[in-house]
C-alpha cells in the first residue's frame, strides 16, 4: 500500500466573510458586530485534519476571496493557493467569437487582482461597482 506525501483536499468553495443581511440590528450596533466569520470557521474545521504519516495535509484552494485568509489555518495543514483563471481563459479562447468577448469584474478588488491575467485591451474590461448615496433630508 502506498503512502502519500501529500494528501490533497480540494474544497469546492472557500467562502469569504459575509455581511449578515437579515434582520435589523439597531443604530447602536456597529456593522462589524454582525459579520459572519464563515471563512474563519471553515479554516478552523479544515485545520483539524490530523497529520498524515508524511506531514501536514495540503488544502488546495482555487481563487480564494482574500489572500490574507491563508493565515486563518493552523500549522496542521498547508493551504496551497491556486488559480483556475488559465482554465477559464482556455475555454473562452476556444469559443467561436472569442475576439468579441468582454471581461467583467464584480468589484474593484477583483479587477486589481486579476485584470493583468486577461486582456491587454483595457476597453474589453468592465468593473462593476456600487456607490451608496445618502438620502437628502429636506
Amino acid at each position: 500500500m502506498d503512502t502519500y506525501q501529500i494528501v490533497p483536499l480540494h474544497p469546492p468553495l472557500f467562502p469569504p466573510r459575509a455581511r449578515g443581511r437579515s434582520g435589523h440590528r439597531g443604530a447602536d450596533c456597529p456593522p462589524s458586530a454582525y459579520l459572519l466569520p464563515i471563512s474563519t470557521t471553515l479554516a478552523t474545521l479544515l485545520s483539524a485534519i490530523p497529520l498524515s504519516a508524511k506531514g501536514p495535509a495540503q488544502i488546495i484552494i482555487y481563487d480564494i476571496h482574500a489572500l490574507q485568509e491563508r493565515f486563518y489555518f493552523s500549522d496542521n495543514v498547508i493551504p496551497r493557493l491556486e488559480t483556475a483563471i488559465p482554465l477559464l481563459q482556455h475555454a473562452l479562447h476556444n469559443l467561436p467569437d472569442h475576439d468579441n468577448l468582454m471581461y467583467a469584474f464584480p468589484d474593484d478588488g477583483a479587477y486589481k487582482r486579476f485584470h493583468l491575467m486577461f486582456s491587454d485591451d483595457e476597453s474589453k474590461l468592465i468593473i462593476c461597482s456600487k456607490k451608496r448615496v445618502k438620502e437628502e433630508k429636506g
